[in-house]
């Protein structure tokens, strides 16, 4: 960056959402996505403790209707390809009970613009969920993560297979 005639390195403004993930701020306009720097916060005079709420409340009004594809336990939810996974920070998709799944919700999300959801007690979910991120993850632009995770408590954390016996969540702290 500094060897292109940047005089700093830009900082931009973030959140940490998982301990693989984060929240990147971004204005997008329809020319190009620029992401925020905290003198941005400052002059838009916005608290960084408001701005995921704002961000949410802009990211409904930018989405296209957001579809469900697929059927069985295992789905895609698109939302247009560049915000597909933005949808894992809006807690109303996930809490209302509208996507039905066996057991917990499990996500992967291993591009930007592939979202898939199964559940946590559905073993041919996990199993094509988990071909699907292979697939993904092999090659094509903006890769995220080959992790799955699952909705629990109001968060997304690491999905791990062991801590279902029973159809019971294991109490088990996330592993890191």
């Amino acid at each position: 960056m500094l060897r292109r005639g940047a005089k700093e390195i830009p900082e931009p403004v973030f959140e940490d959402f998982s301990p693989d993930l984060v929240v990147l701020y971004a204005e997008d306009s329809p020319k190009n996505i620029r992401y925020l720097k905290p003198k941005d916060l400052e002059l838009a005079k916005i608290d960084r403790t408001e701005l995921r709420a704002l961000a949410c409340e802009n990211l409904q009004h930018l989405l296209p209707k957001i579809e469900q594809h697929g059927g069985n336990g295992l789905y895609i939810l698109a939302a247009g390809g560049d915000y597909d996974a933005s949808l894992l920070l809006l807690d109303s998709i996930w809490s209302t009970g509208q996507i039905k799944v066996l057991g917990d919700i499990v996500v992967a999300i291993p591009t930007r613009d592939l979202l898939v959801v199964t559940g946590s007690q559905d073993r041919q979910g996990i199993e094509k969920m988990k071909q699907m991120v292979k697939e993904a993850s092999s090659g094509g632009a903006y890769r995220l993560t080959s992790k799955l995770f699952t909705y629990r408590n109001g968060k997304f954390i690491e999905f791990r297979e062991g801590a279902y016996q029973d159809g019971a969540a294991n109490a088990a702290a996330p592993h890191r």
